[in-house]
């Protein structure tokens, strides 16, 4: 969710020459309806963002969304004093000052994938363990 269009575009390219599936969106509701509806893996989320800031979104996304959380990633030029504690409480797992480090991005992003597969893992093995034998 970046609301700069040209930076929205540069990531969205970054993102998919990695391999990753992205959707866009320009404001605040845009992208808490998009995470609301569909099953993202990680939201990278600006922090200025006309309509609602990037910890109003965060914030809403984690209340109506049940576990696993995607992992979400702050993407902002802001660099005060107090603003990482402020993204951590809206819930925000990552925060990543602009201009944004694509090998930074990816290894965050990996190590979430990595997570991801293990929670899937282990509720396959849970399933399998509580099935009935036949």
């Amino acid at each position: 969710i970046e609301d700069n269009i040209d930076a929205n575009d540069v990531m969205t390219m970054l993102l998919q020459h990695e391999g990753h599936t992205v959707t866009s969106c320009f404001d605040g509701p845009s992208g808490l309806h998009a995470g609301l509806n569909h099953p993202f893996d990680v939201v990278l989320c600006d922090i200025g963002l006309p309509g609602m800031d990037g910890f109003q979104v965060v914030s809403a996304m984690r209340a109506a969304l049940k576990a696993p959380y995607p992992s979400f990633i702050a993407t902002t030029g802001y660099n005060a004093d107090g603003q990482m504690d402020q993204a951590s409480e809206a819930g925000f797992d990552h925060y990543l000052v602009k201009p944004l480090s694509l090998a930074s991005l990816t290894r965050i992003i990996g190590a979430h994938a990595m997570e991801l597969r293990a929670a899937v893992s282990g509720r396959r093995d849970a399933a399998t363990a509580l099935r009935p034998k036949k």
